[in-house]
């Protein structure tokens, strides 16, 4: 027994000696993170012409961003142009087309988004919202079940009924399939 608690201890001074002499590690303490977005996750009766912005907590690598920023629809991806601001470390989406009344948008954060200094963002971040309807702000029924909804209808993320989904978020079983909830 004593070759064993001897080798136990024998292994744990080993692992407290450095294996090699070199420059320590960088150890990133707080990740890179939004600080805001706009609209905001849940945001109702949003204008079709509206600019999106997500502000970050490091200086965003450009490159990253290209893939790293996307819009979505029912139909899928939204053609947009992307800018982005040193000074305030915001990205702006610009789509190209206004975007249909009382429809869901889905924005899209990439994992591989990368700060200067804080490394990626290293989680895809959502955040969807609802344009106004074309006769003005009429945000829908409110849900939290499927039940809450007429037929048809889908209880979307952001807790309203939406004719068509688009992401797997808003079906509350199955997946986002050309605007429809697939169970699967």
């Amino acid at each position: 027994m004593k070759s064993i608690a001897f080798s136990l201890a024998a292994a744990a001074t080993l692992l407290l000696v450095p294996l090699g002499c070199g420059d320590t590690a960088t150890v990133v303490v707080e990740p890179l993170y939004v600080v805001n977005w706009a609209p905001t996750q849940g945001s109702l009766c949003v204008d079709p012409d509206a600019t999106l912005y997500v502000t970050f907590s490091d200086d965003i690598d450009v490159a990253t961003l290209q893939n790293g920023v996307t819009l979505r629809d029912a139909s899928g991806e939204v053609a947009g142009v992307i800018d982005y601001s040193k000074q305030t470390f915001t990205a702006s989406y610009a789509p190209t087309a206004a975007m249909a009344f009382d429809a869901l948008y889905t924005l899209t954060l990439a994992p591989s988004l990368r700060g200067a200094r804080l490394g990626d963002l290293g989680v895809a971040l959502t955040s969807s919202f609802r344009t106004v309807a074309r006769q003005g702000c009429s945000p829908g029924i409110e849900c939290q079940l499927p039940s809450d909804c007429a037929d048809g209808e889908i209880c979307s993320n952001i807790g309203t009924c939406i004719a068509e989904c688009v992401t797997d978020l808003d079906c509350q079983q199955g997946t986002c399939v050309d605007g429809s909830c697939v169970v699967n």
